[in-house]
């Protein structure tokens, strides 16, 4: 456990240059954490707002509903956008081939002209433009020039030296609407091809919008938003996208769309890329504002009647919402009324232990896809969280902590338990004695494990077993209960440690008080 000192407001770990990386945002500050010297290091600011990271060419970038920055070599920086070229080939009267669309992150454009080695006047695709903000000629910024930033015009004092596309000139005009992009809170990559996009979405200004990044002079970028890459889902807010093999599944609070990346070709023969949309499902979606959650390779999503994972059928592009939630439904309920955008909630999957993490209302329920069942972390209250590998980084205002499957960070250890609810064993009625049961399980230490019977009288009886650091294996655990003339009676298993402790099956034996049979169960 570490103080940071300032409420953090997003986590992030993984390799960067070829390193292992833990960055957090708080105080409106990028920090870098150093775990093994328990110190951290302040990058640079990057403004307050839950950050959302990702990974893209070599930079990790960041955003969170208002600025948008990089770490790149070491470096944080504000990204500035691709400055797209708009035309090129023209000739000195402004003439020329269209290229490029403009980029939503920058007021900048480039163009290129084909100087004829006589003309000293070159007219730019746009008038009313802003400024001129560099020209170059053959590679080299020369400044004998005067503009017209009315007629957007440029008169040089010596005509440019003749060549193919040799004058360019970078030059600005206002009217881009930057926070469009800066704007959105929820970010994934995706690309069908061997080439990447960046998709974008969560803007409160346009709820409904996804935007996507395109090729910066051939190359993935996430620099580059031109003004037209962008798609409106149906009339409701986007609150989840997530990657399924080769498609998108993009959710509203009550539908589903899929999408994938289309390969077409222009009028001119260039080959691009588009992701249309097509519906899934007209009555259910996803009621949290989140990044996609997936188990097995199916999405999951908080819908009306609780979780559900999201099948695929027999028929190609179909599938089926199935609740998996029920055991949790109250828990499930209250999720809900916390509403789309609260904090309060959170879905994220723990892949190394086969674990969905469901976060409500202070509660973290944990279902375990590998056997169906749903238990419960006490004491882990998140306001952030991260998942690398074996580790789980999560905060609490100015807290951070690490959960491991191999380790407890900073002396925290980890409690969990099990209840179930109360059963007769199978018996219509009259009572019965309790008498024996026992778990086949596999330890990894260190790790202590409650087991106890109570029966609806309050009549309880208990046994805990220790395992140490370092101890691991399959164990048979047995306790004979010992409770007689039952009624109703319900089984709690309590866990405590750093290690973990599977339990692959559970036997119950019982004495039927009126015919002295034993039944197992």
């Amino acid at each position: 456990m570490l103080n940071i000192g300032a409420a953090i407001e997003g986590i992030w770990k993984g390799k960067l240059d070829g390193e292992d990386v833990t960055v957090f945002s708080a105080g409106g500050e990028l920090i870098k954490l150093y775990r093994d010297e328990g110190t951290f290091e302040v990058l640079g600011v990057i403004g307050t707002g839950h950050c959302e990271f990702f990974v893209f060419g070599g930079a990790l970038y960041v955003m969170n509903g208002s600025t948008y920055t990089k770490l790149s070599g070491g470096v944080l920086s504000s990204v500035e956008g691709y400055i797209p070229t708009i035309a090129v080939s023209c000739t000195p009267d402004g003439a020329g081939t269209s290229f490029e669309q403009l980029n939503l992150l920058t007021d900048k454009r480039r163009q290129l002209f084909s100087a004829d080695g006589i003309s000293t006047e070159y007219k730019l695709a746009e008038s009313d433009i802003r400024s001129v903000e560099s020209v170059y000629c053959s590679g080299v910024e020369i400044t004998g020039y005067t503009v017209d930033t009315s007629a957007g015009k440029i008169t040089f004092a010596l005509p440019p030296a003749e060549g193919l596309n040799s004058l360019e000139v970078i030059y600005s005009k206002s009217g881009n609407d930057r926070g469009l992009i800066t704007g959105c809170r929820k970010a994934m990559p995706f690309g069908g091809n061997s080439d990447g996009r960046i998709f974008l979405w969560g803007n409160a200004a346009k709820p409904n919008c996804r935007f996507h990044s395109e090729l910066a002079n051939g190359i993935p970028s996430a620099e580059y938003f031109p003004v037209n890459n962008f798609t409106l889902i149906g009339n409701d807010e986007i609150t989840c996208i997530v990657q399924q093999y080769n498609k998108q599944l993009i959710f509203t609070k009550n539908a589903a769309y899929y999408s994938y990346c289309e390969l077409n070709t222009d009028s001119l023969g260039n080959v691009y890329s588009s992701f249309p949309v097509f519906n899934l499902n007209g009555e259910k979606g996803c009621l949290l504002l989140m990044n996609g959650c997936v188990i097995d390779n199916m999405p999951v999503t908080l819908c009306g009647d609780g979780l559900n994972v999201w099948e695929s059928t027999s028929v190609e592009n179909e599938k089926n919402a199935v609740c998996i939630s029920g055991a949790i439904s109250e828990t499930a309920k209250l999720a809900i009324t916390f509403g789309v955008d609260s904090g309060n909630v959170k879905l994220f999957d723990f892949p190394i232990s086969r674990e969905l993490f469901f976060y409500a209302g202070g509660t973290l329920n944990v279902y375990d896809y590998t056997n169906g069942r749903w238990y419960r972390y006490n004491g882990m209250d998140m306001d952030e969280y991260c998942v690398c590998g074996q580790e789980l980084y999560y905060s609490k205002g100015a807290y951070l902590y690490v959960f491991s499957e191999s380790e407890s960070y900073g002396g925290n250890t980890v409690n969990c338990s099990y209840r179930s609810a109360y059963t007769n064993f199978g018996y219509v009625s009259g009572r019965f004695d309790l008498v024996g049961a026992y778990a086949d399980v596999y330890i990894v230490g260190p790790v202590s494990a409650a087991i106890a019977f109570e029966d609806a009288a309050g009549r309880n009886c208990s046994r805990v077993y220790r395992f140490a650091a370092g101890e691991s294996g399959a164990r048979r655990l047995e306790i004979r209960p010992h409770l007689k003339r039952c009624g109703p009676v319900r089984l709690t298993v309590t866990l405590t440690g750093a290690g973990s402790l599977n339990i692959n099956g559970f036997t119950v034996k019982t004495k039927k008080r009126e015919r002295s049979s034993r039944s197992g169960i």
